[in-house]
């Protein structure tokens, strides 16, 4: 039987670089800001690998720091009270099954679209694992180191570099590991004492380094992180130039708590703020409930784009925000909120969401029928106690619709002059007699 030559078979040739630059652009397509990319995935992975997954004993916590030693520069991810990157390294034929291990955290985080499947009583944010690439684009030479200190007293350093057609994984362990790490920082980095893991961006873009100096990265975490920071106690710390920063949740800014409301004293900074809250409410064509809605609007505060309409909360993270913008700038400009879901309907919303973790498909079921009830309890708020009123579409007049008429008869007589079409459209009204001219 007639076969192909062995030797003759070729692998697809990937452009590695072209398909990470691509990812990168699905970013900046969401989010224009990669420090906000960096908070968002950085905290995303460590929460994930929590020990304690309602965090009672409050021992997680996530650290951003800014190096600066001469002409090095680094920007370290550092967690606490995780896993670190448990598991073992694959080669190829071991990846050719279908799904990896849950707590193979290493090889999933060395390689790319393995899914990170949802398990009972943690809802995990990622399933994609594009988000590793993330920390290339944050970095001038597309490199990230990364080390790990695991409960069996294991120390683990990798590396990434993203080249043209290879994005290839370097590894080593034990002493060894700590000497390259010396090597490569120049010294200035020593090797993690705790367990937990560490991503350190080589070379971090200057947009990064602006972001953790001038606080604009704490306050992404706070948009981005509250609930987690206000239900769950999680510790989230920037530090730079010898000072640290631990991150308060944006809701500390409403006059409402999201979970706690006689917990934290809140700001009333206009006689005209007015709130809107509501629990425990059906979604269409689901069985699944919103668990709370709050929507605040302040005529004295206007907020920022990301900080406008309704936040969509999964699993603790801010995903994105549904606008009120239909309610015109005078009123949408100056409101704000949030809405908790139920678990299975989070974990429905996934089938929806965008790959970078910044979109959902309102199209689409099930957010469709989530959609459909947001617009109409927003829209109840602003008609009772904002003073809008829904605007009607306007119908067509008569002499309009007479204007379009008439145009369209001109295009078919037209059209049947050079032998297309069937001519002008009779008129159904009655022709009005007309004298001499």
């Amino acid at each position: 039987m007639a076969d192909f030559d062995p030797k003759n078979r070729r692998s697809l040739v990937i452009n590695v670089r072209a398909v990470v630059d691509q990812l990168i652009a699905g970013y900046k397509d969401k989010e224009r800001r990669v420090s906000h990319w960096v908070q968002k995935d950085g905290i995303q992975n460590s929460w994930d690998a929590r020990k304690d997954p309602k965090n009672t004993k409050q021992n997680w916590k996530c650290e951003f720091e800014l190096i600066e030693r001469g002409k090095d520069t680094f920007v370290t991810i550092t967690d606490y009270g995780t896993w670190g990157l448990t598991g073992r390294r694959y080669d190829k034929k071991d990846l050719e099954q279908k799904d990896l291990p849950r707590d193979e955290r290493w090889c999933r985080f060395e390689n790319f679209a393995f899914a990170n499947q949802n398990v009972k009583d943690q809802h995990l944010l990622g399933s994609r694992g594009r988000g590793k690439f993330v920390f290339s684009g944050a970095s001038d030479s597309m490199t990230t180191l990364y080390d790990t200190l695991r409960d069996d007293k294991v120390y683990r350093l990798g590396m990434r570099t993203v080249e043209k057609l290879d994005a290839p994984n370097d590894f080593e362990e034990g002493q060894k590991a700590k000497d390259i790490l010396k090597t490569k920082t120049n010294g200035i980095l020593a090797p993690l004492n705790h367990v937990g893991s560490r991503i350190i961006i080589m070379n971090p873009t200057k947009e990064l380094v602006d972001d953790i100096k001038d606080g604009h990265m704490e306050q992404f975490i706070s948009e981005t992180w509250w609930e987690i920071i206000e239900s769950f106690g999680a510790k989230i710390i920037v530090k730079h130039s010898g000072k640290q920063s631990t991150t308060k949740p944006f809701t500390e800014t409403l006059p409402h708590s999201a979970m706690t409301p006689t917990k934290i004293s809140r700001p009333v900074t206009s006689a005209e703020q007015k709130t809107f809250i509501r629990n425990s409410v059906p979604i269409p064509d689901s069985k699944f409930r919103i668990k709370k809605l709050y929507i605040l609007y302040d005529p004295d505060r206007t907020f920022d784009d990301r900080q406008l309409g309704i936040s969509i909360q999964r699993a603790g993270m801010s995903i994105t925000r549904h606008d009120m913008k239909e309610l015109g700038s005078g009123l949408s400009e100056h409101m704000t909120g949030y809405v908790t879901l139920e678990s299975g309907f989070e974990n429905e919303m996934r089938k929806t969401e965008g790959p970078e973790h910044y979109s959902y498909n309102w199209s689409a079921k099930p957010t469709k029928g989530l959609s459909f009830i947001l617009k109409k309890l927003y829209r109840e708020f602003a008609m009772k106690e904002l003073g809008w009123k829904e605007s009607k579409t306007a119908k067509a007049t008569k002499s309009d619709k007479k204007a379009n008429d008439r145009a369209r008869n001109m295009a078919n007589q037209i059209a049947k002059r050079i032998g297309i079409g069937k001519g002008p459209k009779k008129s159904t009204e009655k022709k009005k007699k007309r004298g001499k001219r």
